[in-house]
Formats: structure tokens, C-alpha cells, sequence
């Protein structure tokens, strides 16, 4: 089945979701998919290891439980909000610009990694608005793909077996990088993907208000106050209209920059502090063997 031309209320204009999975990947993707509504203005793209000398069946498996398209990703097709787009077999799947690449045939079975492939092109083109997720597969496929998804500022999420403890294989490997943000259940997902959804949409229009100048009060009021000595402690601005406008504007800019920066380097600090924890335990595992003589 091939991707076919959509409305025009459902171009992408929200978050960009890779899923990633393989043995086990599809009934965790149908569980997925059943607690996800139907209008959450994000799209989802599965990268599954298929077997390249088969036709795929996962879209006509796939859509008779969907609440939402679901098609086959065809070259040079846009993504669209609200549709589930497959990997067809024996291809490699990236994005550029909103815009789906498939190359076939794909490399050879022992340097292809399609889901490392899908994320860290995602992760290029979506940045912030990009979301990772490792569903149940063997390997480690998609491990290099979520540290991309966030050093670019992504969202991160992987498979838990039980409680918030990795399920053994691609999950794991995800989970061991330090990179994955939440460690749940699949039918815990699609809440988090809509409040992620929720609290990117809030933070921009906020900023959006107070640099036009939509938001003032008491903000207005205390900036009147501040001085400028160097044209002799006349107010900073005479309306709420020009100058202080043009300030609180260069303001939010600065602002969203530091933050931008602030959240490159979050992932770097996670990474290291789950490292250092990992290494604290197992020093302390070696010095209690050492010890006692072993378990």
C-alpha cells in the first residue's frame, strides 16, 4: 500500500514520532497505537527489522486496529499529522526537510542499522520537536539513534519490562546509553507523548506574548522605573508601543537562546552522572566481594 495524497488540515505541524522495534515490535506497536486518540497532531513513523526477501504485511495488519491512517513510506513523500508511516522491506528510511527518503535495496544484514539510521536523520531534521522510542527487539539497533534525538533536544523513550526496568535487548541498549528519558510500559506512552505535545505547544506561545508585548501589567509598570543614565535618567521607553518592545523582544530572544543552550547540555550531564553511577556501583559490588569472599 502506498502513501496517497491527505487533506490539507493534516500537514505536519506538530511532533515527529520514530518507533523503532523488531522480534515482539509489533504486538507492542498495536498495544501502542490503541491507547493513542486519534487527533493528537503528531506523526509516527515505524522503522521495523523486516526481512528483506518478503513482502511486509504490517500495514494491513497494522490499520485494522488503528484509529488513524496508516501507509507505506514511499520516496519523496510528505509527513503528514496523525498518520502511522511504515518501512517497507529491504530499504533504508530517513527524513529531510518533512520529506520521507527510501533507498533500496538496504545495506547488507551486518551494517544495517535501520532504526540508528531513521532516528539520527530525525534527529537532524525535527530537533526539538523529534521523539525517539525503542520498542521489544533483539540487539542493540537504535541505541547511536536516541543519543542523536537528544543532543538535538529531543524526547526519549524506551520499552520497560516491568516497573521503569528496561526490557532486555534494543530497550536496554537504549536505556544504557543514559539517553532515554522515560523507561515505561507501552501503554504509558501516548500519555506522555500528548502532555509532551501540550508543554512544547505552552512554553513558545508564552514567549511569543511577552516579546509582542501582548502580556504586560505589572511588567509594564516596573520596566517605566528602570533608568538610563546615559541620556541623563530618562525613562527607558515613553510607551508600552516601541523601545521597551524592541528590549523585552531582544530579551526573549537571549533568553531562548540560553535555554537552547541549557538543553544541549542536559543530555551530556545525564550521561555522565549515569555513568559515574554505574561505576560507583560496581565499585562498591568489587569491594564488598573482595570483602567477603564473593557471593
Amino acid at each position: 500500500m502506498s502513501a496517497e495524497p491527505l487533506p490539507n488540515d493534516l500537514l505536519p505541524d506538530g511532533l515527529v514520532v520514530g518507533i523503532g522495534a523488531s522480534a515482539g515490535g509489533l504486538a507492542a506497536f498495536k498495544a501502542f497505537l490503541a491507547n493513542m486518540p486519534a487527533d493528537t497532531g503528531m506523526t509516527f513513523i515505524l522503522v521495523q527489522h523486516l526481512d528483506p526477501h518478503h513482502k511486509s504485511l504490517l500495514v494491513e495488519l497494522l490499520s485494522a486496529g488503528a484509529a488513524v491512517p496508516v501507509l507505506e513510506a514511499a520516496d519523496g513523500v510528505a509527513i503528514r499529522n496523525n498518520c502511522v508511516f511504515v518501512i517497507p522491506p529491504d530499504a533504508t528510511l530517513t527524513i529531510k526537510d518533512g520529506i520521507l527518503r527510501v533507498v533500496s535495496p538496504a545495506p547488507p544484514r551486518e551494517s544495517r542499522r535501520p532504526i540508528d539510521t531513521f532516528f539520527s536523520s530525525l534527529a537532524e531534521d525535527c530537533g526539538h520537536k523529534a521523539i525517539g522510542i525503542i520498542l521489544s527487539g533483539v540487539g542493540s539497533d537504535g541505541a547511536l539513534g536516541v543519543r542523536k534525538i537528544k543532543e538535538h533536544g529531543g524526547l526519549t523513550l524506551a520499552q520497560a519490562e516491568f516497573d521503569h526496568v528496561a526490557q532486555g535487548g534494543m530497550p536496554r541498549s537504549a536505556a544504557d546509553t543514559g539517553m532515554v528519558d522515560h523507561i515505561v510500559p507501552v501503554e504509558a506512552m501516548p500519555a506522555l507523548l500528548v502532555d509532551h505535545h501540550q508543554h512544547l505547544g505552552a512554553v513558545p506561545n508564552t514567549r511569543t506574548a511577552m516579546a509582542s508585548g501582548r502580556t504586560w501589567g505589572s511588567t509594564w509598570r516596573r520596566l517605566q522605573g528602570y533608568c538610563a543614565p546615559a541620556c541623563g535618567g530618562a525613562p527607558c521607553g515613553t510607551a508600552p508601543g516601541k523601545r521597551v518592545h524592541d528590549q523585552v523582544a531582544r530579551l526573549g530572544e537571549a533568553l531562548d537562546e540560553t535555554c537552547e543552550h541549557a538543553l544541549a547540555l542536559l543530555p551530556r550531564v545525564a550521561g555522565l552522572l549515569y555513568s559515574r553511577g554505574r561505576e560507583t556501583i560496581t565499585s562498591g559490588v568489587k569491594s564488598w566481594s573482595r570483602a567477603t569472599g564473593g557471593f
